[in-house]
């Protein structure tokens, strides 16, 4: 989406949700990185750049890209930029593109529910997890 919005001469907006993808990879090089001269430990690089992975997957992605991400998203779609009168659904490519704006937001979404339901740390009964959930996704 961020290379489409530059495409379209909407370059802040592109580069802004490009901010929000290299950002959270910085972070999780670098967490890694202090943490192996904190502990003066040596590793090999495949164990290196799998630990940056599961930092990146587990913590980095879903708060510094998602949030982020999907505000900015919202942002896009309500501030008008795309005028749906102007948008041709008559061509393929374009209800391609609407498609995967959508689904960009809802996985966004979900990945900051899933998240926020993680570090909320609720285990035990369907019930109580659903109940978790529902809060999360209304609050």
């Amino acid at each position: 989406q961020s290379f489409r919005l530059m495409h379209e001469g909407q370059a802040l907006w592109g580069l802004l949700l490009l901010l929000w993808i290299v950002l959270p990879c910085i972070t999780s090089l670098l967490y890694v990185t202090f943490q192996m001269l904190r502990k003066r430990h040596s590793m090999p690089l495949m164990k290196f750049l799998v630990l940056v992975l599961t930092t990146h997957i587990g913590i980095c992605q879903p708060l510094f890209e998602s949030g982020p991400e999907l505000v900015t998203q919202w942002a896009v779609f309500w501030s008008g930029i795309h005028h749906h009168e102007d948008i041709d659904f008559s061509f393929p490519s374009v209800i391609f593109w609407v498609c995967i704006d959508i689904i960009s937001m809802v996985l966004s979404f979900i990945s900051l529910i899933v998240t926020a339901i993680k570090f909320n740390s609720e285990s035990g009964t369907l019930v109580k997890i659903s109940l978790s959930l529902t809060c999360s996704i209304f609050s």
